[in-house]
């Protein structure tokens, strides 16, 4: 790998370091956490569906997640069966139908960070290819998901019910609108790809003219 490979490399994976692993430790237990919480405050109770095991084999139960993770079955998850549930193979995921001028780089735009609270004992579920999957934010980062999670790599496009179970397992998933500048898609691309293992790369169409990409951990 060239050297300068290598100190983008570096630059980049301590950027993720801190970003990932500084906030909440630097909280004291005198201090109050003013950010936001997903799904909801310790004390609170998780309203979440329950999931059922009508339609699953018992081999297939497991007391955290409901359903166990990693197991292909025609009766739950095997990535095949019931894919429309979370796409209906629309375009408008992965095609640019609007003005690229809209998506250029722009030097007056800087990056946001932000970091949800994940209480201590929350514990997210399984959910089989016959339940739908919903979130109550445009880049969720912890929930509910599919007990496959997808091959890293880089995808036409890959539903976010999908690439969520990637993430608890220490994936980053880059997020681009498909209309993004070509150039900087595959230069931040090509530093995934080069840096990181672990990673997804999907076109996700929510993102804004302004911040096109995003890097979901």
């Amino acid at each position: 790998m060239e050297p300068r490979v290598i100190l983008f490399c570096f630059v980049f994976l301590s950027s993720l370091l801190v970003d990932t692993l500084a906030w909440p430790f630097g909280i004291g237990e005198e201090d109050e956490w003013k950010g936001k919480w997903f799904p909801g405050r310790e004390e609170e109770i998780d309203n979440n569906e329950v999931v059922t095991y009508q339609y699953t084999k018992k081999e297939l139960h497991d007391d955290k997640h409901g359903i166990k993770m990693g197991t292909p079955s025609i009766h739950c998850d095997d990535g095949k069966v019931n894919l429309e549930q979370d796409w209906l193979d629309d375009p408008t995921n992965y095609t640019c139908f609007s003005d690229k001028r809209l998506y250029l780089p722009r030097d007056d735009v800087y990056p946001i960070f932000t970091a949800d609270h994940i209480p201590a004992h929350y514990s997210a579920q399984h959910r089989c290819m016959n339940k739908q999957i919903f979130y109550d934010t445009d880049i969720p980062t912890f929930g509910s998901h599919r007990p496959l999670w997808a091959k890293y790599g880089e995808y036409k496009f890959l539903p976010k019910q999908r690439w969520i179970h990637n993430l608890e397992h220490g994936a980053v998933v880059m997020l681009y609108h498909p209309c993004a500048n070509n150039v900087e898609v595959d230069f931040l691309r090509q530093l995934i790809v080069r840096c990181l293992y672990r990673h997804i790369i999907t076109p996700y169409n929510v993102l804004t003219p302004e911040r096109p990409f995003a890097l979901v951990t």
